[in-house]
């Protein structure tokens, strides 16, 4: 299988549209090959199956997370610094070299510690969330991915469908608690009586 660059993808990196040093701390990253040049060896009738269903089908990719981590891996602090800054820079380059139609990115996830060592704060949620929907809008590579129908789409022009899922169980699990904890203190100021 050989990789080819998608002709859509059109040279953008992560957050050009800033200053790097100025708007955002310098940072070097480690080189990412995001389709990688290791290939399991096909014969050729499998090659050619492969190749028909690629052409033919959506490939999706359910759970990704296609960001940098820091060159420099020598301690967590590197990558935690990497994280507080707010900002995961996507490799749009590595994955215009990939074969997928869609990526479900699951965004900073676990380390998504900008403004508190716990993270999964709320604000963090958002902040990481708008931030990627700014890069995404300053670029037409990726696209913001609402329907099936911008799968099709991403596929018939050559570019990549991207969806933000991780933020959805974690706003499950943040916002039915909070609605609780908001609605439950209302029931009892109106002391448990119906309104008339």
């Amino acid at each position: 299988m050989n990789f080819v660059q998608k002709p859509a993808y059109k040279g953008y990196k992560a957050y050009e549209y800033l200053e790097e040093g100025k708007d955002y701390p310098k940072i070097e990253w480690a080189q990412w090959d995001w389709a990688g040049r290791h290939v399991v060896e096909l014969e050729p009738d499998q090659e050619a199956m492969v190749q028909e269903i690629l052409k033919k089908h959506p490939y999706i990719s359910l759970h990704d997370h296609p960001t940098f981590y820091p060159k420099d891996m020598s301690s967590i602090d590197h990558i935690y610094d990497s994280m507080r800054q707010g900002r995961a820079i996507c490799g749009y380059e590595a994955l215009s070299y990939s074969n997928i139609d869609c990526i479900f990115d699951n965004m900073m996830d676990g380390v998504n510690i900008i403004s508190s060592p716990g993270g999964w704060k709320w604000i963090d949620i958002i902040h990481d969330l708008g931030m990627r929907l700014c890069d995404l809008a300053h670029q037409d590579f990726l696209i913001q991915c609402k329907t099936v129908d911008d799968i099709f789409a991403a596929k018939k022009a050559g570019k990549i469908a991207a969806e933000g899922v991780s933020y959805a169980i974690i706003f499950t699990n943040l916002l039915v608690p909070l609605i609780e904890r908001v609605t439950v203190p209302v029931g009892f100021g109106r002391g448990g009586k119906k309104k008339a």
